[in-house]
């Protein structure tokens, strides 16, 4: 076998360092194309993905906006001024439709102070006294009674009249007796502490076996005070008057005060619509006492009458606007106005009517419902607005504010949609 030649084995390692490095370069061609052809792929691929990002990113934001749609209403309502000078009404007590209501709410308390003695260690012998009603309740014709007449408590104290006296007998009324009556002052038998004593029944001991004894007999309309014995320390009558006054002006702003603040809704108290009575217990005096201080306690009751607001603001409105409508409104701070009472006879529970005036400026606002105006707007276009405002006669102008700006409806829920009023500032 022939031996290859040394050329022979050179040309053959050239042959094969071209074939590889051709394969080499063909390999980094291919690496190169390759490498270009990923970038531009890579470079799309992360473009593709931001726009879907700033996509949902929109997308969200717009859910998050109408999650969180809102609307102002800004509300105008009607107005009139009005002003009244001594306007007189009448308001009933079970009123019905165009009538001006009221009712009648009270209020109970006592307040107590004490005033030092003028005079100390005084010797007295003092018996106490106080007013009884003597009722007549067995005949027609009067119970004459003579001086001294005796009144009796149950538990046995005496008091007695200091002159004559004749109780009018009963009279029918509706088929139902009414007994006469009568107030007379009475004096303790005896002096001393003992014989002042609060409000009470009393019978007529010398009538006791008579036919009379159950049908004439007295009640306390105030309490005996007065009563005292021995060593003792005592103020003058004028000073415990002034003291009571003092008090008395005290508990009436006190119960009005606590009244005041329990009004009921829609009613409307006025600063001269209320009376105070002391109770008939405070009407007594205590001038002594064993101490260097004398007490003085009052107790009473405040009487309003409340007038009921939307009626009397309606009537205003009748007699002084001539465009009323009928519609509902009210007067704010109608209690500034001043209110009197015209009735002639006192107030009580019983009391079924009362006439009063009222003067001074004020203005008629008239009301809408806020709740139901917001649920008419839900969901509704933001072009309807003007046309379901006609639905609401009180309502003069009204401004609305949509959030987010570009959204053109209502929010369907009502609790989103904001009522103002520029007049009531609510």
């Amino acid at each position: 076998m022939n031996k290859p030649m040394v050329q022979d084995i050179k040309m053959i390692k050239r042959d094969n360092e071209a074939m590889h490095e051709s394969a080499a370069r063909r390999i980094l061609d291919d690496y190169k194309m390759h490498q270009s052809g990923g970038s531009t792929g890579k470079r799309q691929s992360r473009l593709a993905l931001w726009g879907i990002a700033i996509v949902s990113v929109l997308v969200l934001f717009f859910s998050i906006s109408l999650l969180f749609a809102k609307a102002s209403v800004t509300v105008t309502p009607k107005t009139a001024d009005v002003s009244l000078d001594k306007a007189t009404y009448t308001a009933e007590k079970d009123a019905v439709e165009s009538q001006i209501g009221f009712q009648l709410a009270s209020y109970s308390g006592e307040e107590s102070t004490s005033i030092p003695a003028e005079k100390t260690g005084e010797k007295v012998t003092q018996k106490a006294s106080g007013t009884i009603v003597i009722f007549n309740e067995f005949s027609t014709t009067p119970q004459k009674l003579i001086t001294n007449t005796r009144f009796e408590t149950p538990d046995g104290k005496v008091y007695r009249i200091d002159a004559p006296l004749s109780v009018p007998g009963y009279t029918m009324k509706a088929g139902k007796k009414e007994p006469g009556s009568l107030k007379a002052l009475v004096t303790a038998d005896q002096p001393g502490e003992s014989y002042n004593i609060g409000l009470t029944d009393f019978t007529l001991p010398g009538l006791k076996g008579d036919a009379r004894f159950d049908k004439v007999y007295a009640r306390s309309d105030t309490p005996m005070t007065g009563g005292a014995t021995g060593i003792v320390n005592s103020v003058s009558a004028e000073s415990y008057a002034a003291a009571k006054s003092t008090l008395d002006a005290a508990l009436k702003d006190k119960l009005v005060g606590q009244l005041r603040a329990q009004v009921p809704a829609g009613y409307v108290l006025f600063n001269d619509a209320v009376t105070f009575t002391p109770d008939p217990a405070s009407k007594g005096q205590n001038l002594y006492s064993t101490t260097t201080s004398i007490p003085v306690v009052l107790k009473g009751t405040v009487t309003a009458v409340l007038i009921d607001e939307a009626s009397l603001a309606a009537r205003i409105a009748k007699d002084n606007v001539s465009q009323y409508d009928g519609g509902s409104v009210i007067i704010p701070h109608m209690n500034e106005l001043d209110f009197a009472l015209t009735t002639t006879t006192p107030v009580t529970a019983d009391t079924a009517q009362v006439a009063f005036t009222v003067t001074g400026n004020g203005q008629l606002v008239w009301t809408f419902d806020k709740d139901a105006l917001a649920q008419s707007l839900a969901g509704e276009p933001k072009a309807d607005f003007k046309s379901i405002l006609k639905g609401y006669s009180g309502i003069d102008t009204a401004q609305v504010v949509l959030r987010p700006f570009w959204k053109m409806s209502f929010p369907d829920d009502a609790e989103s949609i904001m009522i103002s009023d520029t007049v009531l500032g609510e």
